[in-house]
């Protein structure tokens, strides 16, 4: 990506917030199996890339599976990022699913 302040990219990014969607197919022991872009941060080849790597850093995480009847499931869940690029860049990924599952990177 460039650095070049005059780059369309570089220069939108800075005024805003880039929002992405990912769905994680999560195993009952909490292992991702699968994650794919479900809405992208944007159009630019820039976003494309970004997001690739956001998939692969999901890939990585490991969740608290959903239950059901006190047994963990093997689920779908959404995670929704907010990627706040500028003067102090800060990445933030929260997941979101109706089936309960959550975050615990290790």
């Amino acid at each position: 990506m460039s650095s070049d302040p005059h780059n369309p990219f570089i220069a939108r990014s800075a005024r805003s917030v880039l929002m992405a969607r990912f769905a994680v197919l999560v195993d009952a022991d909490g292992r991702v199996l699968d994650a794919h872009v479900a809405a992208r941060s944007g159009h630019e080849p820039e976003n494309f890339l970004l997001d690739g790597a956001l998939v692969e850093a999901l890939r990585r995480f490991h969740f608290l599976p959903a239950h059901a009847a006190g047994h963990p499931q093997r689920g779908w869940s959404t995670v929704e990022c907010a990627l706040h690029l500028g003067a102090s860049p800060q990445a933030e990924m929260q997941p979101r699913s109706q089936a309960g599952l959550s975050d615990r990177r290790s």
